[in-house]
């Protein structure tokens, strides 16, 4: 795989069309049919949240329940715009900032890595031990 965009991707969509392209791939895995003219690009555009895969495989599942029970077929503009304003983050940012870490010291292709990370030595995100959730971080994300 020479992308990051992928199901099987360790890190989180870091830009919008790697979004759309994790959110096209999960839709095409659920069976999901997308409105004619819908932009889903514009549409997750809207989101201030950084949606991981598991994140828009949730709207996406949702999207599902409400098509079935309103007798959809296909997700239209207006409820995938509704999904993702009421999508609610998971709310523990620091242990997953953990595993993202965790996963760019565990990968073996700097190819892989989210922008910020690659140019970042192997040994600095490393997570430090001893501590409980939290990591080292050093030239990675510095508190001011």
């Amino acid at each position: 795989m020479t992308s990051r965009v992928g199901l099987d991707a360790l890190f989180p969509p870091a830009t919008i069309a790697e979004r759309v392209k994790v959110f096209d791939l999960l839709r095409e895995r659920l069976g999901i049919g997308l409105e004619p003219g819908v932009d889903a690009a514009a549409l997750l555009g809207e989101s201030h949240e950084a949606l991981s895969a598991a994140d828009l495989e949730a709207i996406l599942v949702r999207g599902s329940r409400r098509m079935a029970s309103g007798g959809q077929k296909i997700l239209s503009a207006a409820l995938l715009r509704e999904l993702i304003r009421d999508f609610q983050p998971r709310s523990y940012p620091l242990e997953l900032e953990y595993q993202r870490l965790i996963a760019a010291f565990e990968c073996t292709s700097r190819r892989l890595l989210p922008p910020d990370l690659a140019g970042v030595p192997r040994s600095d995100r490393r997570p430090a031990r001893g501590t409980a959730g939290g990591t080292r971080n050093v030239g990675v994300t510095a508190s001011p």
